[in-house]
């Protein structure tokens, strides 16, 4: 019995000094299927004859800190995904902007299943929660330049693979491809304003909640440092 369990400690030890660890960051784009984001601007774009369309594609920056072993490696990381777009309306000679957020908290695993040459290809997934804020406003204003702020929790899962090149021992760059599951609960207002109190949920003319389903797509490329 002590046998093995000396057998199991040095495995250990010897486990935990080949230990790589790292930090990589990211940027790119992500593409949501947000229904939800898109009736706000399909309402604007009918109520004070905007042009907006359809808002899929934010841009995404993303880091992770993380620790190796062997193939596997398993990490914490943060982001910040973004958008915000202007619209002139001639009719109300007003312009319209629309502002959308999304900060997530993840624990994300990777298993490298090639090298050769440098060139290394691994996959994984990840899951967290993330914290969406969609803001709203219109200059010049006769609200004295109220904005309306809401904001909503959500869950979040992603499957991605990436794909990496050692230009050092220390350094390489990345790029990764992967589909995320995400979807937030309903939104409430996150400020008072003259015709909403801050906590009151937010509702469409037809009385459902807003909400946003930030599934689809996610490309970034970036930076991976590197040492054991």
């Amino acid at each position: 019995m002590m046998k093995k369990f000396l057998i199991t400690l040095s495995l250990f030890v010897s486990s935990a000094y080949a230990a790589e660890y790292g930090y990589y960051a990211g940027f790119g784009v992500s593409y949501i299927n947000s229904r939800g984001l898109n009736m706000i601007t399909e309402g604007l774009d009918q109520g004070y004859v905007t042009s907006f369309g359809k808002i899929n594609f934010p841009l995404n920056f993303e880091g992770a800190a993380f620790i190796g072993f062997d193939n596997s490696r398993i990490g914490l990381g943060t982001g910040y995904e973004f958008t915000s777009r202007d619209s002139y309306s001639e009719t109300y000679g007003i312009t319209e902007t629309v502002s959308y957020r999304t900060i997530p908290i993840f624990a994300q695993y990777r298993y490298t299943y090639y090298k050769s040459s440098g060139w290394e290809l691994a996959s994984g997934g990840s899951i967290g929660i993330f914290n969406s804020k969609i803001s709203m406003k219109n200059q010049p204003s006769v609200q004295n330049n109220e904005t309306f702020g809401m904001g909503a929790w959500g869950f979040s899962f992603t499957v991605d693979t990436d794909l990496s090149y050692h230009l050092s021992k220390n350094v390489s760059l990345f790029s990764t491809l992967g589909f995320r599951y995400a979807k937030s609960a309903s939104f409430s207002y996150t400020s008072d304003t003259s015709n909403h109190s801050k906590g009151e949920k937010v509702l469409f003319s037809d009385g459902s909640n807003l909400t946003l389903n930030l599934s689809g797509l996610k490309f970034l490329i970036g930076i991976m440092l590197s040492w054991s």
